[in-house]
């Protein structure tokens, strides 16, 4: 199973999303040769997993619930485009956040230790808050002007779902195997 631990926002954001495309092509053409995420798909990683046994699920969605249960709800502004690795030669186009991303960075932190003391390995790289928009294929796009109003849209952060992402087939798509509830 190809796991992550991950933030969806609600509906009313989702739909604020998909709107986005055509803002943006609309600014900039040559944007629309990217592949663009389906909003409902739409979520903050807050930790990929990749492929476990199916028999492992219960023991990660446990040790998360534990780990978070005590953290209040908080809300998270989104706001800003940016890119990775960098504006001039982007491959993957990201909403930021400019609320909420101590929160995210501690909520993450809390996973990566749940995870860490079941014994999986750590991630080799440090979390940034990000919602993935688009990805290039194999040539990069050159980022430019932000013209989405900021802040963009907002919402509470009140669980982190365990989601399988199952590729190809008639049951490909996101899966929530498991939620975590946040502190009211």
């Amino acid at each position: 199973m190809r796991l992550f631990f991950a933030v969806f926002p609600p509906e009313p954001v989702r739909d604020a999303i998909a709107g986005i495309r055509a803002t943006l092509e609309d600014h900039q053409p040559g944007l629309a040769a990217l592949r663009w995420v389906r909003p409902e798909r739409c979520h903050l990683t807050m930790r990929f997993l990749g492929d476990f046994e199916p028999g492992r699920v219960d023991e990660l969605a446990q040790a998360v619930a534990t780990a978070v249960h005590a953290m209040p709800s908080f809300e998270v502004v989104l706001g800003g485009l940016g890119c990775f690795p960098k504006p001039a030669r982007a491959k993957v186009l990201w909403l930021g956040t400019r609320t909420g991303r101590e929160q995210l960075v501690a909520l993450a932190g809390r996973i990566e230790s749940a995870l860490a003391a079941i014994g999986v390995e750590p991630e080799d790289r440090p979390f940034q808050p990000h919602l993935t928009l688009a990805r290039s294929g194999r040539r990069p796009f050159r980022l430019g002007r932000d013209p989405l109003p900021d802040p963009f849209a907002r919402f509470v952060v009140g669980e982190v779902v365990l989601v399988e992402s199952v590729l190809g087939g008639a049951d490909s798509g996101y899966h929530v195997r498991a939620a975590a509830e946040l502190a009211e």
